[in-house]
């Protein structure tokens, strides 16, 4: 394995992921799934999804992995992202821990040579992809006998090319001062449209699943439920707002509208409904 390269909105995820695990009252850490693809040595991480865990503190080895969930999450993304599998694991912990190689086996991933674990050290998550690198660790495991040994491998913070569309003004936003507030307006503006029109598409393919007649699988219906959830949760100027960086907002937007267009994809390969 050369190299493994981390889409920053997977990072949000994560720490997005902790911060609602705290907030429930969650003391430990929190694990989930990657989903990307393997080529020529490199692994790509496109998106991610939690799994429910715990852990005996103080005691190696004893944890809990709903793997039903686990499973049922894999199904929903391999319908809609069917060019995707499960590359790895990744875990709120800033770094590997003693234990680790129990959780890689009980993912059932200790049969791939090529799955990775991702940590992510969440107390050092910022919006700029340039802070990114510093706070994470990739290990990739291999096989001893019968012991799993872990070996850092080198890792890249890689912008997709929806993200670069999305973000396509970052290039001059980077360099302005903190206080220039006509380009944050102007970024606020840009960030609010695209919700807007991402928003429109998504009443479009609701309507069109409705047309079908309960002919679309459930695991598409959650996705599009999420998709809704995160749009409607409040005005997208508000939401834009909660974000707090123009950065961190290209990456929500471009999250939005990666699922959008997997869902058109799926629908257009989908027959048609009976009249």
């Amino acid at each position: 394995m050369q190299s493994v390269y981390v889409s920053p909105t997977v990072i949000l995820s994560i720490a997005d992921h902790r911060r609602r695990h705290q907030s429930d009252g969650g003391l430990g850490r929190v694990v989930g799934c990657l989903i990307g693809t393997y080529e020529d040595g490199i692994v790509r991480v496109s998106t991610s999804f939690p799994i429910p865990f715990a852990e005996a503190t103080g005691k190696y080895n004893a944890c809990y992995i709903n793997t039903s969930f686990q499973q049922k999450m894999l199904s929903l993304y391999q319908r809609v992202y069917h060019f995707e599998y499960v590359v790895g694991w990744y875990s709120s912990n800033p770094s590997i821990k003693h234990g680790d190689d129990a959780v890689h086996r009980l993912l059932g991933l200790d049969r791939d040579e090529n799955s990775v674990l991702l940590c992510v050290d969440c107390n050092e998550v910022a919006s700029a992809i340039d802070t990114y690198k510093p706070c994470i660790r990739i290990y990739h495991f291999t096989k001893k006998g019968h012991e799993l040994v872990s070996h850092l491998v080198q890792s890249r913070v890689v912008v997709s090319d929806v993200e670069r569309v999305v973000l396509d003004n970052d290039a001059w936003s980077h360099t302005r001062g903190p206080l220039d507030r006509s380009a944050y307006d102007r970024d606020r503006t840009l960030y609010a449209s695209a919700l807007e029109v991402l928003e429109l598409e998504i009443r479009r393919i609701v309507s069109a699943v409705q047309q079908r007649r309960g002919r679309v699988r459930p695991e598409v219906l959650d996705i599009i439920q999420d998709t809704i959830n995160i749009l409607g949760r409040s005005h997208s100027s508000d939401l834009i707002e909660e974000a707090g960086q123009n950065t961190a907002c290209g990456y929500v937007v471009s999250e939005l509208m990666r699922a959008t267009l997997a869902i058109q994809q799926y629908l257009a390969s989908q027959k048609p409904a009976k009249a």
